[in-house]
């Protein structure tokens, strides 16, 4: 995979070739639903193609994330080039070493001669291509084609056309089919974002049987992992037109002047912002595009859970652009017109909201039975392991606390801290970590389990604030005195920490963040004010991030401090939800001096720490 510098570097040769063939007005009467030559060669010039294909093909290796980088900056520009079919072409070649012609066509492809699209749907059966009436059977040297694909994308351009396919007898298969076939009729057309579309009819289509690339279960495997690869790409499309839309709408809302004020100063406007920025946050793809180099299955359940919310964000996304903007955002002039559109494409494209959520539901099912066999399989270490763990948490969980958690409380801290206590003594508390880092030492495997067992055996959660954040960072960065100060009670559960990062009016934006530590000779002196801070009530300590100057960037001059939660000059007020329940609270500093040895690391560093720290919590 390339790193994140190389990532963005190739995020900003994508976006400025797509701003050089950017229309000069939008408007979808000069759309046609094809890619003219001259942009078709720059894209292959800017080595587009080669993301997610082999090293040894001349790609950028198999790693999807330049794939994601791409796809988001087609949706950000609204490119309508027909990228993704030769990409998915390129995708089903890279399976198929056995195929004579394959090293050529690559080739062909990634130097610009040549484009292909993939026909897998039909009218009949919209998204499930495995019930598809297109056949093939075999006649001496020459395989008979007939049936009919819709909606194939990027035919219209393509050289190449790859069929998903059926023999008489059921079995699937991938057969290559040059436009010039004799059989082949085409009727293309533009679709409602400007792209292209074609439905495809075969009738008595003879190729040599050369053309049959794959059958059988390899067809059929090699196809979901190429449809898995097109819903991650669609995905991440859709995720950079959200985005684009999302800042011409923020734009427009701060712009925009009615009644002597800004509409965006109106909150329920903000409240909506926010709501579309969740919904893009949420829909972001990097979990399904991660997965995608993994276990098949997990990655087919991961790409249509991402699918699926970005249906529901892309929705709402673009409906509330288009509303914000007011009539403007509904003319054929106006760019937000065409980020509706295109979302609306993208919902449908390779699935439905619906058709992935079965998917989804499919795939678990398969993996139940999976894990069932899997359970069969484990050692007798993690055999062991799972006895020995149901036995402790059934003589050392309080029946109270089991009985407050299976009904969805929160047990008392009393209650938490017994349990989090015997798990320390046992040596469990930390589960995630190494034994030279002091921890269980469990293995991947071991570690699951324990978060299984301890579910279905209705324990509590674990606190995230010491073994999942300052235990880390401690770990990593700290000084050997912190280590052997603060570590032993983490381990053991008899410290009780809390996290001081959000404050009124920098929430997650910490950079912003306004507690200052002035250094005071061998101390800090800590003013400001931490809110939302949960367990403060109760907590031994706070490690907090405070401005230890102010002339850096925002990012620079934040500095990584442990607080003892019984210092002079600290007051914790409770915030009370709306039905009585207190776990929140805002923390007050008033001139706390705190010793320069619980400093973390170096000063200045504190947003490093913070970034590690939250890799952690995630």
């Amino acid at each position: 995979m390339a790193s994140a510098s190389e990532l963005e570097m190739l995020r900003d040769s994508v976006r400025t070739l797509i701003e050089d063939h950017r229309p000069a007005h939008w408007s979808s009467a000069c759309f046609d639903g094809r890619t003219s030559e001259q942009e078709w060669r720059d894209i292959a010039k800017a080595g587009w193609l080669l993301a997610g294909l082999d090293e040894e093909l001349g790609g950028f290796g198999k790693g999807p994330y330049e794939v994601q980088v791409i796809m988001e900056e087609i949706g950000a520009g609204l490119c309508r080039a027909s990228v993704l079919p030769t990409m998915l072409g390129l995708q089903l070649l890279s399976g198929i070493p056995a195929f004579a012609e394959r090293d050529g066509l690559i080739a062909a492809a990634v130097e610009g001669r040549e484009r292909f699209a993939f026909a897998f749907a039909e009218a009949s059966t919209r998204f499930d291509w495995r019930t598809g009436a297109t056949r093939y059977r075999d006649d001496g040297d020459e395989i008979v084609l007939d049936g009919s694909k819709t909606v194939v994308a990027g035919a219209a351009d393509a050289g190449v056309i790859f069929v998903a396919a059926c023999s008489s007898a059921g079995a699937p298969a991938i057969i290559a089919v040059p436009v010039s076939a004799v059989g082949l009729a085409a009727q293309h057309y533009v679709l409602i974002d400007g792209s292209g579309g074609s439905d495809l009819r075969f009738e008595g289509l003879r190729l040599p049987s050369a053309a049959l690339l794959a059958a059988g279960d390899e067809a059929g495997l090699l196809i979901e992992q190429v449809l898995d690869f097109a819903v991650a790409a669609t995905c991440s499309e859709a995720v950079g037109a959200m985005r684009a839309v999302f800042e011409i709408t923020t734009g427009y809302v701060k712009e925009r002047v009615q009644f002597g004020q800004p509409v965006g100063a109106n909150q329920a406007l903000q409240h909506r912002l926010v709501d579309m920025l969740r919904a893009i946050e949420e829909a972001a793809t990097e979990d399904a595009v991660n997965s995608l180099a993994g276990d098949a299955a997990a990655g087919r359940r991961s790409v249509s859970a991402a699918k699926v919310l970005v249906c529901d964000a892309a929705r709402l996304v673009s409906q509330e652009a288009v509303q914000m903007h007011g009539a403007i955002g509904t003319t054929d002039e106006s760019v937000v017109s065409h980020y509706f559109r295109r979302l609306i494409a993208l919902r449908i494209r390779f699935g439905d909201a619906e058709h992935h959520l079965e998917r989804f539901v499919g795939t678990t099912m398969q993996d139940q039975a999976a894990e069932n066999r899997f359970a069969a399989q484990m050692n007798e270490e993690d055999r062991a392991f799972s006895k020995g763990l149901r036995a402790f948490i059934a003589a050392e969980l309080d029946p109270v606390t089991r009985d407050i958690t299976a009904a969805g409380g929160t047990p008392s801290q009393a209650l938490r801290l017994a349990w989090e206590q015997a798990l320390g003594r046992k040596g469990w508390l930390a589960y995630t970590w190494s034994q030279a880092e002091g921890g269980a030492g469990l293995s991947m495997l071991q570690q699951f389990l324990f978060e299984q067992i301890a579910a279905e055996m209705n324990a509590p959660r674990l606190p995230l604030f010491a073994t999942k954040m300052v235990g880390p960072v401690l770990n990593r960065f700290g000084s050997p005195e912190q280590k052997s100060r603060f570590l032993p009670g983490i381990l053991s559960g008899e410290t009780a920490w809390c996290q001081g990062y959000s404050e009124p009016g920098s929430g997650s934006d910490l950079a912003s963040l306004k507690m200052s530590a002035r250094r005071d000779g061998d101390h800090y002196v800590l003013n400001g004010q931490k809110i939302w801070t949960t367990g403060a009530h109760y907590a031994d300590w706070i490690f907090v991030l405070a401005r230890t100057s102010q002339e850096e960037k925002r990012q620079q001059g934040i500095s990584f401090i442990l607080v003892d939660m019984k210092s002079p000059g600290i007051t914790v007020r409770p915030i009370v939800a709306a039905y009585g329940s207190h776990s929140f609270n805002e923390v007050f500093f008033d001139n706390v001096r705190v010793p320069v040895g619980n400093l973390v690391g170096e000063e200045g560093k504190g947003w490093t720490y913070a970034k590690y720290l939250l890799s952690h919590e995630r």
